[in-house]
C-alpha cells in the first residue's frame, strides 16, 4: 500500500482531517462527517471519547462534556464529571478519530507526516502543549506545526501577499502572509476577536426563535429557560438554530420544527443579515486594521462560518476581485495542511514583525456640571517610548500598601511560577519564593492567599508582607477556587467537583467558603453555601449574562476591610452571603439579578441587571437607581479609596463603548468615554476581570484606543486624564514609591481578557 501523510486542523468547534496519498489530497470522513465537532466526553467507565458521539450525548451528560476543548490550551485543566482532564488528553481524542481513519484505509500503517495546525497567534507553551497531543498519538511520526493561515494560503495555491479571513466556530482571526520562497511567514501582529464565530450566530438565532416561541408555546418556552430539567430540549433547539443558519447560505428562508413546543419557527436570510450584520461589518474592520499599511494581493475566506453569504458579500464589496472563496472554507485548512505533510511547499513559522500603528487618544467629551476632560496633557507616550521594562513574564502584579508584589511564570505557564516583592524603580527583587504551576492569587495587606497545583491536587498558601511562608489547606476539589483578601484575611470559595452545565450557557453545582488566616492561626472550617447556577453571555462559558435573574456572581470583598460578599445563584432566586474574619457565614439578603454588592462611604452599592444603585442596607432599603444598565452592555461600581465610580460598557460581547462616572452628591456623573474597556464588568474568571485599579481617590483604568492599542487613563472627579499608551494591552498596576507602574503584553489585542504573560512596566513622564 502506498504511503500517506496526514494533516489535522483541530479547530475550536470542529475539527477537520485529510490525506496526501501520490500528490493528491483528500478530506478524511469520520463517521460519515468531514466536520468533526470537536466535543469531548468522559464516560462513566473513566473512558475519553470525542467528536459526534460526544456531541449527541451534550444535552444528556452535560456534566462529562465540554464542546470548546482548544479553549483550555494554556489554561487549568477542564473538568469532566468531576474529574480534571487537560486540554492535550482531550486534542488526543480528537486527532487519535482521524489517526484511525487513515489507519483504516492504509493497511494499519502509521502516516509517513504530520502536520497540525494552529492559531498564528498562539504562545510557544501552547504549542508546546499541542506537540505533546502529537506525542500521544504518534510518538513515532515526525510532526511540524504550521499556522492556520498559512495552511489555507497554501491550499489556495496562491502567490504574492495574502490576507487571510478565517471566521471560525467561536473565533475570527486575520493575519497577512508574505512569500517565503515556495511558501510563506506570518507578517506583523494578527488580529481578530476570540469571542466572534459561528457559534455566536447560532445563539443570535436560537434567540429569534425563543421569541417566536414566547408567543406560539409561552409554557413550553417558559419551562424551557427556567427549568435545569429541560436542558436536552434547549440543546435540540440551540441544534436547530444551527441547522437553520447553515440552511440560509443555500436557502432565503428556513423552517425548523420544534416537536416539544408542537410549533414551526422560522427564519429568513434578509432577518438573519440583521441578526449578524454588526459582528460581521465590524469583523471586516479588524482584517482592514490588520491589512493596514500592506499591499496585499489577495484575500482569503477560510473557517466554517465564512460560508455565511453576508460574510462573503460584505467583503467582496471591500475587497473586489481580490477575495478567494473556496467550496469547504472549513476544508481548507486541513487540505493545506496534508500537502505540507506530503512535502510541498515547506513555510517558514517566524513571524516578523512591523511598527504598531499609532495611538489614538480618547475623543473629548464633556458632562453636565463638569468642564471638558482635556483630550490629552502633554504628548501622549507612542508605543514603547515611555515604558521601562522592570520583569519579564509577569501574569499579574499588585500594589497593596505601597509594596509591589508580582507573579510571573519565569519558566513558562506551565512550569514553576513565582511570587515576588520588588522595589518599584529598579525592578529588583527584595524577596521572592517559587512554587509549582500557581491558579489564583489575593493581595492583601497582610499578606498574599495563593492556589497551587501540584500533582493534581490544590493547596491554598499564605505568605506574609515580607514573603514569609505561612499555612498551607488542602482544597478539596479539583476546580480553581475564588480567592479573595481583606486586611488579614483570606477566602477560598470552592466550586463542587459535580459541577455541570444546565443550559448551552450556564453551569451548575454547589458552592462553599473556607476562611483562611493571613496571619498565623487556622483556617475555619468548610462552610456549604447550597446549589448554585451560573449563567453565561454564551455555550463558550466567558463573561456573565447580564440580563439573567438567578444566578451566581463572582465572590469579591465586601469594601468594609473585614468581610466578603457571595452572591448564590440558585436558577429562579439569589442568596446574598456575607463571610466574616472569624469564619462565621451569614445570609443578608434574598435578591433577584444581583451582580456585586459593595459597602462604602456609609451606604451599599449594587450592580445588577438593572443597572447601578445604592441603597441603605444590603436587603434593599432606601433603593436609589443611579445609571441604568446599558441595553447590551453591563456597568458595575468601583471604589477608589473615598471615592465611587461607576463603569459602564455599552455592548458586552465584545466589549465597546466605555464610560466612566463619579458618584457626587447621591448621583453619578459622566466623567467621560473611551473607546473599549480591557476586560470586562461581566468577567467570570480573574483573566476577564475589569481592568481598574484604585490610585488614592483616583481611578486608574485601562481601555482600548481604538486602533489596536490600549491607553492607561486616570479618573477622578474633574473628568479624564491620559497618562500612558502602548501597543497590544496595557493595564493599569498601582503607583508605588512615587512611580507609575503597568503591565504590558504586546502581543495581545486589547479585548475581555488577558491571559498570556507580559512585562511590568514602570511608565516615566
Amino acid at each position: 500500500m502506498t504511503g500517506w501523510a496526514l494533516g489535522v486542523d483541530l479547530g475550536t468547534s470542529f475539527a477537520a482531517g485529510a490525506v496526501y496519498v501520490d500528490g493528491a489530497v483528500e478530506l478524511l470522513e469520520v463517521g460519515g462527517e468531514s466536520r468533526v465537532p470537536t466535543t469531548v466526553l468522559l464516560t462513566e467507565d473513566a473512558r475519553l471519547v470525542a467528536g459526534s458521539y460526544a456531541q449527541r450525548a451534550v444535552g444528556r451528560l452535560p456534566d462529562r462534556a465540554e464542546r470548546n476543548p482548544r479553549r483550555y490550551v494554556g489554561r487549568a485543566p477542564m473538568l469532566l464529571g468531576g474529574r480534571p482532564v487537560s486540554a492535550v488528553d482531550a486534542l488526543a481524542a480528537l486527532l487519535a478519530l482521524f489517526v484511525q481513519e487513515g489507519r483504516r484505509r492504509h493497511d494499519d500503517a502509521d502516516p509517513s507526516r504530520l502536520v497540525l495546525t494552529h492559531p498564528a497567534g498562539w504562545s510557544a507553551d501552547r504549542l508546546a502543549e499541542l506537540r505533546e497531543v502529537a506525542a500521544r498519538v504518534l510518538p513515532r511520526v515526525e510532526t511540524e506545526l504550521v499556522a492556520e493561515p498559512v495552511a489555507a494560503a497554501v491550499q489556495h495555491g496562491v502567490s504574492g501577499s495574502v490576507a487571510v479571513y478565517d471566521l471560525g466556530g467561536v473565533t475570527f482571526d486575520a493575519t497577512v502572509l508574505a512569500p517565503d520562497g515556495a511558501g510563506f511567514r506570518v507578517v506583523g501582529r494578527p488580529g481578530g476577536d476570540p469571542d466572534l464565530g459561528g457559534e455566536v450566530f447560532d445563539q443570535l438565532v436560537f434567540r429569534h426563535f425563543g421569541a417566536q416561541l414566547a408567543h406560539a408555546a409561552p409554557r413550553w418556552w417558559q419551562e424551557l429557560t427556567t427549568d435545569p430539567a429541560r436542558l436536552a430540549a434547549e440543546s435540540d433547539l440551540l441544534t436547530e438554530a444551527r441547522l437553520a443558519k447553515e440552511a440560509l447560505s443555500t436557502f432565503e428562508t428556513a423552517s425548523q420544527y420544534v416537536a416539544g413546543a408542537d410549533a414551526d419557527v422560522h427564519i429568513t436570510r434578509a432577518e438573519l443579515d440583521d441578526l449578524i450584520g454588526d459582528d460581521v461589518r465590524r469583523s471586516a474592520r479588524v482584517l482592514a486594521e490588520t491589512t493596514a499599511g500592506t499591499d496585499v494581493d489577495v484575500v482569503l475566506l477560510t473557517g466554517g462560518a465564512a460560508r455565511t453569504p453576508l460574510v462573503e458579500r460584505v467583503l467582496r464589496e471591500q475587497y473586489g476581485p481580490r477575495l478567494r472563496t473556496s467550496p469547504d472554507p472549513k476544508g481548507a485548512v486541513a487540505l493545506g495542511a496534508a500537502l505540507l505533510a506530503g512535502g510541498r511547499p515547506t513555510p517558514a513559522a517566524v513571524p516578523v514583525p512591523v511598527p504598531a500603528p499609532p495611538t489614538v487618544p480618547p475623543a473629548r467629551t464633556t458632562s453636565p456640571g463638569l468642564p471638558a476632560p482635556p483630550t490629552r496633557l502633554g504628548p501622549v507616550p507612542r508605543a514603547g517610548e515611555e515604558l521601562v521594562p522592570l520583569a519579564e513574564e509577569v501574569l499579574d502584579a499588585r500594589v497593596v500598601g505601597g509594596r509591589l508584589y508580582v507573579w510571573s511564570a519565569p519558566d513558562g505557564t506551565a512550569g514553576r511560577h513565582r511570587i515576588s516583592r520588588i522595589d518599584p524603580v529598579t525592578g529588583t527583587p527584595d524577596s521572592k519564593i517559587r512554587f509549582g504551576r500557581l491558579v489564583a492569587w489575593a493581595v492583601a495587606e497582610g499578606g498574599i492567599v495563593v492556589a497551587e497545583r501540584r500533582d493534581g491536587a490544590l493547596h491554598c498558601h499564605t505568605l506574609g508582607a515580607d514573603l514569609s511562608v505561612g499555612t498551607s489547606t488542602p482544597i478539596p476539589t479539583p476546580y480553581r477556587p475564588f480567592l479573595a483578601a481583606s486586611a488579614g484575611t483570606a477566602w477560598a470559595v470552592l466550586r463542587s467537583p459535580d459541577t455541570r452545565m444546565t443550559g448551552p450557557a450556564q453551569e451548575s453545582g454547589t458552592l462553599a467558603v473556607q476562611m483562611i488566616p493571613l496571619r498565623p492561626g487556622t483556617p475555619g472550617p468548610v462552610v456549604p453555601l447550597g446549589p448554585a447556577v451560573f449563567g453565561y453571555v454564551d455555550g463558550s462559558r466567558r463573561l456573565l449574562d447580564a440580563v439573567a435573574g438567578g444566578v451566581s456572581a463572582p465572590p469579591a470583598p465586601l469594601g468594609d476591610g473585614r468581610s466578603l460578599a457571595v452572591v448564590v445563584g440558585r436558577g429562579g432566586r439569589q442568596t446574598v452571603f456575607v463571610a466574616g474574619p472569624a469564619g462565621d457565614v451569614t445570609t443578608v439578603a434574598e435578591e433577584t439579578g444581583l451582580r456585586q454588592l459593595l459597602a462604602a462611604g456609609g451606604r451599599w452599592l449594587a450592580a445588577g441587571t438593572a443597572g447601578l444603585e445604592h441603597r441603605a442596607d444590603p436587603r434593599g432599603a432606601d433603593r436609589r437607581p443611579v445609571l441604568p444598565r446599558p441595553p447590551g452592555g453591563d456597568a458595575r461600581w468601583a471604589v477608589a479609596g473615598r471615592q465611587a465610580y461607576g463603569v459602564a460598557v455599552d455592548r458586552l460581547s465584545p466589549g465597546r463603548g466605555l464610560v466612566v462616572h463619579a458618584l457626587h452628591g447621591g448621583a453619578l456623573r459622566e466623567l467621560g468615554r473611551l473607546p473599549a474597556l480591557l476586560g470586562s464588568p461581566a468577567g467570570a474568571r480573574p483573566d476577564e476581570a475589569p481592568r481598574v485599579r484604585a490610585d488614592g481617590d483616583t481611578l486608574l483604568v485601562g481601555a482600548s484606543d481604538g486602533a489596536g492599542g490600549s491607553q492607561l487613563v486616570a479618573a477622578g472627579p474633574a473628568g479624564l486624564r491620559p497618562l500612558a499608551a502602548g501597543r497590544g494591552w496595557l493595564e493599569p498596576v498601582g503607583r508605588a514609591g512615587g512611580v507609575l507602574l503597568a503591565r504590558h503584553v504586546p502581543a495581545a489585542a486589547p479585548g475581555d481578557s488577558c491571559s498570556d504573560p507580559g512585562r511590568l512596566v514602570r511608565v516615566v513622564g
